[in-house]
């Protein structure tokens, strides 16, 4: 169960009492220093308290993968049918150091 939830800053989870496997975490969401990308300076990104809390709920129901965000779930279903040099070739654009001039 999720035990303390910053928006945008940190996370704290853990087992259930009685649960069968006993555990417990904590993620804190920091900068990765890629604020001059575009990646890295586009406010457009989904909240890492989400992405982490959509994470949680698919492990809790069994499930092995998940793709938050509606943009993601595009970006990885055009990933399964555009050529993987085009899909590298875009990323690379956008996360470029100094892209985020560009903009």
């Amino acid at each position: 169960m999720i035990t303390k939830d910053v928006p945008g800053r940190e996370i704290t989870w853990q087992s259930a009492e009685g649960a069968d496997v006993a555990n417990s975490g904590r993620i804190e969401f920091r900068d990765a220093g890629m604020l001059d990308t575009r990646i890295g300076a586009s406010d457009k990104k989904d909240d890492p308290a989400k992405v982490a809390r959509d994470g949680w709920d698919a492990a809790m129901k069994g499930e092995a993968r998940v793709v938050s965000g509606w943009k993601n779930k595009v970006q990885a279903a055009a990933a399964h049918i555009a050529p993987p040099s085009l899909m590298a070739e875009q990323h690379r654009k956008m996360a470029a150091p100094g892209t985020a001039e560009n903009d």
